[in-house]
């Protein structure tokens, strides 16, 4: 994902994710970290570009454990706008 190798910070994962696309992330992830808490299990986080080129060759030669984390990753959306939808009414029964 750009910027978490260059130390300025991550970009949304969610997009990439909802287009279909696995996501590999660097260290420089500040930015983003509670989307990233939540969509942990769908992301490929690793520490140093030598771990990302590792994990791409990974990804690249396989192609259903991409697809994988990419429908997790999706899953994962889904659930997180339901809880969305489900706030109003949280809120007008709580106040």
């Amino acid at each position: 994902m750009g910027g978490t190798f260059a130390n300025c910070g991550a970009h949304n994962p969610i997009e990439a994710i909802m287009l279909d696309a696995s996501v590999i992330m660097g260290p420089s992830r500040h930015n983003f970290l509670d989307i990233i808490n939540i969509l942990s299990p769908a992301l490929t986080l690793v520490q140093s570009k030598r771990e990302a080129i590792t994990a791409l060759k990974d990804l690249l030669s396989s192609p259903k454990k991409a697809a994988a984390l990419v429908q997790k990753g999706q899953d994962i959306c889904s659930e997180q706008a339901a809880i969305l939808e489900e706030l109003p009414e949280y809120i007008i029964e709580k106040f």
